[in-house]
């Protein structure tokens, strides 16, 4: 009985022959394309350790593989351990070896060789590693590990480093050997910052932060901070490493006593190091001693390694420790010195540099209240500038009223029903009217009105006048600049904070702005630190609104506000010219409002809103 091939039959068919196609074309390909193994002069990294989850990226592309052990990596690649993860990665050539942690993601950015010298420089983008390179021979030979916010350049060095996933904040604390490292200086982008890293030191790279002496930067490894942000298995590695770190510290210390037996208490001059006497020698040779016996014990009052792990790896690392002296016991742990082998002047130079850092934070923290504050005064100038604005309506109206009802008094019948009509008819084809239309005018200024006469002489010279003035509104090029001036504020006058109100013709003058005012030292507020000033405009179809606010960076103890005696400079906001031509622009000034600390008025100038002072630009 003959059957109809099935569709199952069709589709493993047409399977069998795409597979055999595109195996034909990849052995055709691969008759040309070069090996996928490295060459023998190509450097490379191998994967000794993988735990969790590992993957890699090759060299230009964009495929995640899964990292394994004795997988072969090239200059290019990158790889990432994710949650609860960790690589122990293998420099081929050279032995160094390099324990990346959780949540970490490295790049190899250089695996060449130079004039015979090898360069290694890998890219820690976020998270940790601990690095343990081998003693650099060769003067153009190099390992570094580096981060965004600089490099460090290694010399036979074991040492641990982290970076902040979310600032990029780089710390790095030394175990033994040397580390150099380098940020680019901000204040001189042509220079770099250098600073030589010591065993049981520990240096905190920020960009944010940045200071022109990198020694002031470093001081004494917190052991806190290394154990609460290295990973399980980045611990394990330090203190498994004990032995070499040993022998490399035993090294160095005999190179420092030698250096002080010739007189030379400072043996670096990039280092944040002196040791002058015997006493500071042995307070430094304790930290070195201490630094790991307190990790090991951290790690497992802070639960990151359990006490029976942590106990059977410390015997592994004893096993390599011959003088009992120097055999690893958490019993023995002792705190590390803050202050061993620093020198003092950078230590002065430090305090100073925290000091002006928790005045700026202060003033930082001043001017966010002034912020604050002044956003208030402001809501509430302009709650009181409304409520004036209907007031006044309110009282047209009822003046207009008042008016009509005059006026029909006086009419008598026919005619007050004419009136009726021709009101109800220019009532049906009114149309709102625009308001604020600049008007031509000079330069002038607003302050209380003058009551004087013959019982009231008006003030006194002792009692200078209130005012607030649209001194100028001069052009230069395409850009307009109005001069605010204030005067006559002293004694009970002095004040807090100004609000000022500007109006021009949106069509031919525009704020282009980011609402800051640049500082001004022959200004009011711009001459005094800790002032807040912002501008704000509001752009309409015809005519645009420019809001001025300042306040004065009050200290909180003080009662004492701002005083002002003569004619001085308030603010020059800035002004573009849209189109050319200058003939019938104005610049108008419709409101302003003078406060002291407390928020209660000084001086108010909305009768400006029905007479605004106008000022031509010339």
């Amino acid at each position: 009985m003959n059957s109809k091939p099935s569709l199952f039959m069709f589709i493993r068919r047409s399977r069998l022959a795409v597979i055999g196609a595109l195996i034909l074309c990849l052995l055709a390909a691969n008759a040309h394309a070069p090996s996928t193994f490295a060459a023998d002069d190509e450097r490379t990294i191998r994967i000794i350790e993988a735990k969790g989850s590992v993957t890699v990226k090759k060299s230009g592309g964009s495929l995640s593989l899964n990292g394994y052990q004795g997988m072969t990596l090239s200059e290019g690649d990158s790889i990432a351990a994710g949650t609860d993860s960790h690589v122990i990665l293998r420099v081929e050539d050279e032995g160094d070896e390099i324990t990346v942690g959780a949540d970490s993601e490295l790049y190899i950015s250089d695996l060449s060789i130079q004039q015979n010298d090898t360069v290694t420089r890998l890219y820690l983008n976020t998270g940790s590693a601990w690095v343990e390179a081998h003693s650099l021979s060769g003067d153009k030979e190099v390992f570094e590990m580096v981060t965004t916010e600089g490099a460090l350049h290694v010399r036979g060095t074991n040492f641990l480093m982290f970076v902040n996933p979310l600032t990029g904040q780089t710390s790095m604390v030394v175990a033994s050997g040397i580390v150099q490292a380098r940020q680019q200086n901000k204040f001189d982008p042509q220079q770099s910052n250098v600073v030589s890293v010591y065993p049981a030191q520990q240096i905190n790279l920020d960009s944010r932060t940045q200071v022109p002496d990198l020694k002031t930067k470093v001081g004494v490894a917190d052991i806190e901070q290394i154990v609460n942000q290295a990973p399980a298995q980045v611990l394990e590695s330090i203190i498994r490493n004990s032995s070499e770190v040993q022998q490399e510290n035993e090294q160095l210390m005999e190179r420092l006593k030698q250096s002080l037996e010739k007189g030379s208490v400072s043996p670096d001059a990039n280092a944040n190091l002196y040791l002058s006497d015997q006493l500071q020698m042995d307070q430094y040779r304790h930290n070195i001693d201490q630094m790991l016996l307190n990790i090991a014990k951290q790690a497992v009052d802070a639960k990151k390694i359990d006490e029976k792990q942590m106990q059977q790896i410390i015997d592994e690392a004893n096993q390599g420790i011959t003088d009992p002296k120097f055999k690893l016991d958490r019993d023995r742990a002792k705190p590390l010195d803050r202050t061993a082998g620093l020198d003092p002047e950078v230590e002065k130079a430090k305090q100073q540099a925290n000091e002006a850092a928790v005045r700026a934070k202060e003033e930082q923290r001043q001017m966010l209240d002034n912020q604050q504050r002044l956003a208030s005064l402001i809501a509430q100038i302009e709650q009181a500038k409304r409520a004036v604005e209907e007031a006044n309506r309110q009282a047209a109206e009822e003046a207009a009223k008042r008016a009509e009802e005059q006026l029909k008094q006086q009419l008598d019948e026919a005619a007050r029903k004419a009136f009726e009509e021709r009101k109800q008819r220019n009532e049906q084809s009114s149309r709102p009217v625009q308001t604020g239309r600049i008007q031509p005018g000079g330069p002038g200024s607003a302050a209380p009105p003058d009551n004087s006469g013959p019982n009231n002489p008006g003030p006194t010279p002792s009692e200078p006048e209130m005012s607030i003035a649209l001194n100028s509104a001069s052009i230069s090029g395409n850009t307009v600049t109005a001069a605010l001036t204030m005067s006559g504020f002293t004694g009970e006058n002095s004040f807090f904070a100004v609000e000022v109100h500007l109006l021009y013709d949106s069509s031919r003058l525009s704020y282009q702005g980011n609402g800051k005012v640049a500082r001004n030292p022959h200004a009011i507020f711009g001459a005094r630190d800790g002032s807040t000033e912002l501008i704000r405009a509001y752009e309409g179809e015809r005519v645009s609104e420019l809001l001025y606010a300042a306040a004065f960076g009050l200290p909180a103890e003080s009662n004492a506000g701002l005083s002002v005696e003569g004619e001085q400079l308030l603010v020059e906001i800035p002004l573009t010219l849209i189109r050319t031509g200058t003939e019938d622009l104005n610049i108008q000034l419709i409101y302003f409002k003078v406060v002291d600390q407390d928020g209660n008025t000084v001086l108010d100038g909305s009768d400006l809103l029905q007479n605004p002072v106008t000022v031509p630009v010339q």
